[in-house]
């Protein structure tokens, strides 16, 4: 049986002003041809399909893409397993899978017939077997926890604290793994499928849009019972404490500056009742460049890149620069930016008289200014409107604080 493992798609993302569906969808169909021309039996989704910033219009597009995109290979039975990670819509999902689960029931065994789209958004355990080679994996099913999701191995005590709900949460999900481990027919091959932060990340590797007291997993007591541990949740391609059978496929597009570096691919392997044969492969993904543009002379700076790339540029761009009053022309400056790079996410400039006394760049001061700060706060407010409401009242904030900077 051959396995194409992925994960994080944040369908419906977005970076700034900027709508990442249609890059995202081409990285679903990059996924779709390897499906093809790798004679994929199954492709595993290891959580986050949706961006929690899609809003209902755009899922339900998301969907038909899913339709047209995966159409063949589900015809020629081809099947589809996810599960669901922390930025997917927890309702949503859960109604997803119901209605998914009334047109085509799971046998009473747990095996998943070929041919067809399966999401979990709670944890199981699986079965499925192959029509082509007749080999039976089985799959255990992590999501993302949630209390909600893992409610029925949470200790009945109600946590005080946020430390307490954390390792009751921890607890809940060995619980509920090494529940399901028990169902597992011995000397058979088996998969888990989860979405979690584990340990074995390099210093400073965090979760997309994740704060510091996320709950870190420990999979090494569960490692050697599982033929592959096919991960999400960690956008860059990583393999834990070096063993190539856990791992993280990493996202499919470079969702923001932190991963401007990354290499996007997905995972590709071959198991069979003996177990896993040989070590993954990976396949790469063409994605768009996000880069960081700064400038201390951004009027001479921009000439020179304007000569040299006098059609533009698709990057996906933050901007940071400072100017002269005196010397340089904003408005200029901005119409330029607009020209070079017609898909910039965020920038920002300062005047470089208003740095007084500061010691300290101002691109490197942490600190935001009130520009900084309204503009975050509008994009923020605004991130569900409509994209061309949106650039709109953005174009007018910018020609707005413009003025009140002229006036100052």
């Amino acid at each position: 049986m051959r396995i194409l493992h992925t994960a994080d798609w944040h369908l419906g993302d977005r970076l700034g002003r900027i709508d990442r569906t249609a890059e995202i969808e081409n990285g679903v169909e990059q996924i779709a041809t390897y499906l093809e021309t790798e004679k994929v039996d199954l492709l595993l989704i290891a959580g986050d399909l949706f961006s929690e910033l899609a809003r209902t219009k755009t899922l339900r597009n998301s969907i038909r893409h899913w339709q047209d995109t995966f159409s063949r290979f589900l015809a020629n039975k081809g099947t589809i397993l996810a599960i669901t990670g922390n930025h997917d819509n927890e309702v949503f999902c859960q109604t997803l899978q119901s209605a998914m689960t009334l047109a085509a029931p799971i046998s009473s065994q747990g095996i998943l017939e070929p041919g067809r789209l399966y999401l979990s958004s709670e944890p199981g355990f699986i079965r499925f077997c192959d029509p082509r080679s007749e080999s039976t994996v089985h799959f255990v099913l992590m999501p993302y926890p949630t209390p909600s999701i893992y409610s029925g191995n949470l200790a009945t005590k109600k946590p005080e604290t946020l430390q307490e709900k954390t390792a009751q949460l921890e607890q809940a999900l060995y619980a509920k793994l090494e529940d399901c481990i028990t169902q597992l027919p011995p000397n058979k091959p088996a998969i888990l499928v989860a979405h979690l932060n584990v340990t074995g990340l390099a210093p400073g590797t965090r979760a997309f849009r994740m704060g510091e007291d996320e709950a870190i997993f420990n999979l090494g007591d569960f490692s050697d019972r599982f033929a592959y541990i096919a991960l999400g949740h960690i956008h860059k391609p990583i393999c834990i404490n070096g063993h190539p059978h856990i791992r993280y496929s990493g996202s499919i597009a470079k969702l923001d500056l932190g991963e401007k570096d990354d290499q996007k691919q997905v995972v590709i392997f071959d198991i069979d009742d003996q177990g896993l044969q040989d070590s993954p492969a990976v396949l790469p993904l063409k994605t768009r460049n996000v880069i960081l543009q700064r400038w201390e002379n951004p009027t001479e700076e921009l000439a020179l890149l304007l000569q040299k790339h006098p059609e533009g540029l698709s990057d996906l761009v933050k901007i940071e620069f400072v100017y002269s009053a005196k010397e340089d022309n904003l408005d200029n400056i901005l119409q330029q930016i607009n020209q070079l790079y017609p898909n910039w996410y965020s920038r920002d400039w300062q005047e470089r008289n208003e740095l007084r006394d500061s010691l300290a760049s101002p691109i490197q001061n942490q600190a935001k200014g009130f520009r900084e700060t309204v503009k975050e706060y509008v994009a923020t407010e605004l991130q569900n409107h409509p994209h061309d409401e949106r650039e709109e009242l953005q174009r007018k904030l910018d020609d707005l604080l413009v003025k009140a900077e002229s006036k100052s």
